[in-house]
């Protein structure tokens, strides 16, 4: 059914109708209201609308940050899906402070060999790669961060001479 809802172009109707019903039952300040912005800029973001996916992202993550605090699964899931968003819009600096803060918050509650975390560590490394690729300024860490890793791989020594 879902194929078919994506295929006639009726899931966004259906998902806006969803959102609009829980904010007027529950109010903008729920978890099922955040829950149904993500539905939404989930189904945006699967047709590669990512530039109307954004603002709904957002949007459940403030929530979610409100409602459930920084600590929850469900704030790193936001900050995961933000992450993605920006990626694919070329915000790479952005998406990689979006995914460290979902990487942080899943570092709450897996351990470190977790898949979870272990593929968003893995997605922050080609975030970073796009950054210098791209040129983009970003935060010192990276840059200290990338020098680490050609250092263990090409067995650099510590000083730049």
């Amino acid at each position: 059914i879902r194929d078919l809802v994506r295929s006639r172009g009726l899931g966004d109707v259906y998902k806006r109708q969803a959102l609009n019903i829980r904010v007027d039952t529950l109010g903008y300040d729920h978890p099922y209201t955040a829950n149904s912005y993500n539905d939404l800029a989930e189904l945006y973001a699967s047709q590669t609308e990512y530039s109307l996916a954004l603002p709904l992202f957002q949007k459940a993550l403030k929530i979610r940050k409100k409602i459930l605090r920084m600590s929850h699964p469900d704030t790193a899931t936001s900050y995961h899906n933000l992450a993605i968003c920006y990626y694919h819009l070329f915000q790479y600096n952005d998406a990689y402070n979006a995914l460290k803060q979902a990487i942080d918050i899943r570092a709450l509650f897996f351990a470190k060999e977790h898949p979870s975390l272990v593929n968003a560590k893995k997605n922050l490394v080609e975030i970073e790669k796009k950054m210098v690729e791209n040129y983009q300024t970003f935060n010192p860490s990276v840059f200290g961060r990338i020098i680490k890793f050609f250092q263990s791989k090409f067995k650099l020594s510590e000083t730049y001479n």
